[in-house]
């Protein structure tokens, strides 16, 4: 764990440290007792068909909940059912050449650097003004690609996303959207890959983003819901993360997301990657072997939410 950067992702010399010392995991043994932990209730889990995930994959799992054993399990076992009930959303594995309809649509990346508090920065941007169901829900799928990547390399104290719309026509947009699938989409990101949100900024003059957002926050918790801001323009950005580390097209010092994307491309276009991905979205859970009661806890808020939505 002393070297972790690559091309794709930077970390501060001092952020491994910093974030085990938050959790009280700083201590010699401490860390690798946890993952025993995480090991030996794996190892009993009948209904989970993977079950030999590498130290370090169940070290970030640990992470990524706060440190917590028993939430690690929980999200563990948690995305193993949504990929059971949900498989529409794990089907691709191939960035670089599985997502055609996204080029000219749209672009995004998780950026290289951490802030100082040591939070990943996700940025997306839409490239065009017409926007379609099929686009977005490829959006998700991408997605999907990134988080499984993010959840065996990364080591970070949560997230910051930042959506740019400058670009597309909010009102399209909105009346494009399948906002049952974004609802997954955000069950599958928040609740099975454990990613815990420290802000989500939206870029757009539309007055359009008001109906978006007052259904999105319907999908989100309290606590996130107020972490989502709205700027006019990007200067007000600025004064949520630093232009150091945020790309050229967002006024930033890093190369352009579209460089930086391809970069990502390239990465889980390998053939090793691709691989992972193939073995990743085989890790299900076998609900034969689970009690009734739990499968339903997992597939609350699931089958029956959002189904109709009215947009005013």
């Amino acid at each position: 764990m002393d070297s972790l950067d690559s091309k794709l992702l930077k970390f501060h010399p001092d952020t491994v440290m910093t974030i085990k010392e938050m959790y009280n995991l700083d201590k010699p043994g401490d860390m690798d007792k946890a993952i025993d932990s995480l090991e030996a209730w794996l190892a009993k889990q009948q209904h989970l068909t993977k079950k030999d995930y590498s130290r370090e994959f169940l070290e970030r799992s640990i992470i990524l909940l706060k440190g917590s054993v028993e939430r690690a399990k929980t999200q563990i076992d948690k995305l193993c059912s949504l990929r059971s009930i949900m498989p529409q959303f794990f089907e691709k594995h191939d960035a670089k050449n599985d997502f055609e309809i996204m080029e000219n649509n749209y672009v995004d990346a998780v950026l290289p650097d951490l802030t100082e508090d040591h939070y990943r920065v996700y940025v997306g941007r839409f490239l065009s003004e017409r926007t379609t169901s099929n686009i977005l829900m490829e959006c998700y799928r991408h997605g999907i690609l990134v988080s499984e990547y993010i959840k065996a390399h990364d080591y970070c104290n949560g997230f910051v996303a930042v959506i740019d719309y400058r670009l597309t026509n909010m009102v399209d947009l909105i009346a494009a959207a399948d906002f049952i699938a974004l609802h997954h989409f955000i069950t599958i990101l928040m609740e099975g890959y454990g990613m815990r949100i420290k802000g989500i900024h939206a870029l757009t003059s539309s007055k359009a983003i008001e109906t978006l957002l007052k259904i999105v926050k319907k999908m989100f918790g309290p606590k996130v819901s107020n972490r989502i801001h709205v700027h006019m323009n990007i200067e007000s950005l600025y004064e949520h993360l630093p232009k150091k580390i945020l790309p050229s097209d967002l006024g930033g010092d890093q190369e352009s997301l579209e460089f930086i994307s391809g970069q990502w491309n390239e990465i889980l276009g390998t053939k090793e990657n691709i691989n992972y991905m193939k073995e990743m979205s085989k890790a299900v859970s076998n609900e034969a072997y689970r009690l009734k009661e739990k499968l339903n806890g997992v597939d609350l808020g699931l089958s029956g939410t959002f189904r109709s939505l009215n947009v005013d």
